[in-house]
């Protein structure tokens, strides 16, 4: 028998062949999407909600740093007024934070602020005649109002201290159960 010409019963060597590779792996791979698309969401639209408004008042420190300019958060009725102080009145913030435009509604949390202990009034949007008061502001030089804001929903409630230096600190969270 030649050694350069192999014997006909070793002509096909073991191992898998191209097709039976891309078998496994698309089995593989289907059965991982159905673990992934059973698998539970992170957050409920409430929790996204106040997560969103959470880094949306994070961003309203460096906001009123980069521009200058004090800027405000108001939280009314389900509804939240970012704005800035320019020339003397207060205006509608047009953030390029993508959290900001996010936050806009929280109709999912109930929202409620302190400041030094005092609970802020919540005042009704269709009234006109009312114009808000920002109760939280970040001024230019990095400092902020310090107050206590909380939010809640049926399935969690969680706190946040913002200090005079501007950032939003956890201070306590019960529920958070992923539903």
């Amino acid at each position: 028998m030649d050694k350069l010409n192999p014997s006909p019963t070793h002509a096909h060597e073991n191992g898998f062949t191209l097709i039976e590779l891309l078998v496994v792996v698309f089995i593989i791979g289907l059965m991982s999407s159905v673990v992934v698309m059973s698998m539970p969401k992170g957050m409920d639209d409430g929790q996204e909600q106040a997560a969103n408004l959470a880094k949306a008042i994070n961003s309203l420190s460096r906001e009123a740093i980069a521009s200058g300019e004090a800027v405000s958060w108001t939280h009314i009725d389900g509804q939240n007024l970012f704005e800035r102080f320019h020339k003397g009145e207060w205006i509608a913030l047009n953030a390029s934070s993508r959290f900001v435009e996010k936050s806009l509604t929280t109709q999912e949390i109930k929202v409620s602020v302190s400041l030094l202990g005092i609970e802020t009034q919540r005042k009704n949007l269709e009234d006109k005649k009312i114009k808000p008061e920002p109760p939280i502001i970040f001024f230019p030089t990095g400092e902020a109002t310090p107050a206590i804001v909380r939010m809640s929903s049926i399935a969690y409630d969680i706190s946040y201290a913002l200090n005079t230096s501007g950032k939003l600190i956890t201070t306590s969270v019960n529920g958070g159960v992923n539903r």
